[in-house]
């Protein structure tokens, strides 16, 4: 059985968790320079992490998850400033802003699989007991 606030958690990271794992296949390609294929990734990245952010902080979050999900959050910022940081680059024609935006993101993309793993793997330790008087 879930927890009346595990659902909710779940069902919001879902899908936007699928579409970041697929962007960071993509984004793997923007290694070797700027690109308009890169530049499209990138906006596919912002937008995705930027819709989904917003969504998340209003969520009330069970503690048997806090860790985990505060630290999807953090890897939620780390991706969007990234991303506004390599699209930047785009606009501005500079390589170095791109390859920090770059650096940024990708590694923000990979840990957010990593917590994202450990949130679901948290949840299925939350107890549905229900507790007090």
């Amino acid at each position: 059985m879930t927890l009346p606030l595990l659902a909710p958690v779940l069902s919001t990271l879902d899908g936007p968790m699928l579409d970041l794992k697929d962007e960071f296949t993509q984004i793997k390609a923007c290694g070797t320079g700027m690109t308009s294929a890169c530049q499209d990734i990138f906006n596919a990245v912002e937008n995705t992490a930027t819709t989904v952010s917003p969504a998340v902080a209003n969520l009330s979050v069970p503690p048997c998850i806090a860790a985990p999900e505060a630290a999807v959050r953090a890897d939620l910022d780390k991706i969007t400033a990234g991303a506004q940081l390599g699209l930047k680059g785009f606009k501005d024609n500079r390589k170095s802003e791109f390859s920090a935006g770059f650096s940024q993101t990708y590694a923000g993309l990979l840990a957010i699989q990593t917590d994202y793993a450990r949130v679901k793997s948290a949840s299925a330790t939350c107890s549905s007991d229900v507790t007090g008087p």
